[in-house]
């Protein structure tokens, strides 16, 4: 089906309004300019001088994902524990996680260019919530549907569509979902 110019001119102007504006006002700070007239050229430039490369952006995270001091401790057959490969197996979480693990991937090359250790899929917290959501009592009949968002302890999320908040925010709402 096709988008008519109506709906394609919507999508654009909430990618501008929810994605880019937040990171243009950001780097208007820095520059020390007025953020209130967003152009693209204007955009493209600030990227240009404060922005990373892909290959910056991939060497941090493989930095971030292999801290040297944890071990990755395995429970053999025989109750006792082995060190292996010096490191804890690496998770990745992400809410609605498809579409940023395909962009994430595509830092390193293809997905077989993932770095050794690295998995081959994100865990999505939306699913986890999803499966949290069924409280069971004591036998099948007994179970119901619980909304989670409503809890005391769930994370509310500020300031959508900044990388770094939702990143903070998946943080809290997997930490909240373990503790379930």
């Amino acid at each position: 089906m096709a988008v008519g110019k109506k709906e394609y001119r919507q999508k654009i102007y909430w990618i501008r309004e929810n994605v880019l504006m937040p990171i243009f006002v950001e780097l208007c700070d820095i520059d020390g300019i007025d953020g209130s007239h967003f152009t693209y050229g204007l955009m493209k430039r600030l990227i240009n001088k404060y922005g990373k490369t892909n290959e910056q952006i991939a060497k941090e995270i493989i930095d971030f994902c292999n801290p040297p001091h944890i071990d990755l401790i395995v429970q053999n057959k025989d109750e006792s524990q082995s060190v292996i490969s010096g490191k804890t197996p690496i998770e990745f979480y992400a809410y609605y996680a498809d579409y940023d693990w395909v962009v994430f991937c595509q830092l390193f090359g293809k997905m077989i260019d993932l770095p050794n250790g690295f998995p081959k899929y994100c865990n999505d917290l939306k699913q986890l919530l999803e499966s949290k959501r069924i409280i069971y009592g004591n036998e099948t009949p007994n179970r119901y549907w619980v909304k989670l968002e409503e809890h005391s302890q769930y994370p509310k999320q500020e300031n959508k569509h900044n990388a770094l908040s939702d990143a903070r925010w998946n943080k809290k709402l997997y930490e909240f979902l373990q503790k379930l």
